[in-house]
């Protein structure tokens, strides 16, 4: 005879749901309610579908690759040409130079705006 539970599925699902988006632990969650942590996450696992990586064609893969590739190269370019420059300039322009850069508006990973750090 299977056990039943003293929480309706709808309780169930909100307690998953409460939980996923707080910042308690799994053992905090189920302490509350009086439950084990491995009954927690079978909720889980009931409730909350897999998060799954996007599928990506071969073509697709290759030409992330080729865009990649290319970013490498042209990042080792500027890394050259940046030697070059140090070698020649002076060092008060050099600081000079660093700290116009330095002020400078930066793109965030997201493509977004984001600040430069110093």
């Amino acid at each position: 005879m299977a056990r039943t539970s003293k929480f309706t599925e709808t309780e169930q699902q909100e307690t998953v749901r409460n939980w996923v988006n707080s910042n308690e632990t799994a053992a905090v969650v189920a302490a509350r309610l009086r439950i084990s942590v491995a009954t927690l996450y079978l909720w889980k696992q009931k409730y909350v579908p897999p998060v799954t990586a996007p599928a990506y064609s071969q073509a697709s893969l290759a030409d992330m690759q080729a865009r990649l590739d290319n970013m490498r190269l042209a990042n080792e370019r500027l890394r050259n040409l940046l030697r070059t420059a140090r070698a020649t300039v002076d060092k008060a322009t050099w600081d000079k130079i660093s700290l116009a850069y330095s002020k400078l508006p930066t793109v965030g990973s997201d493509g977004g705006s984001a600040t430069k750090e110093t």
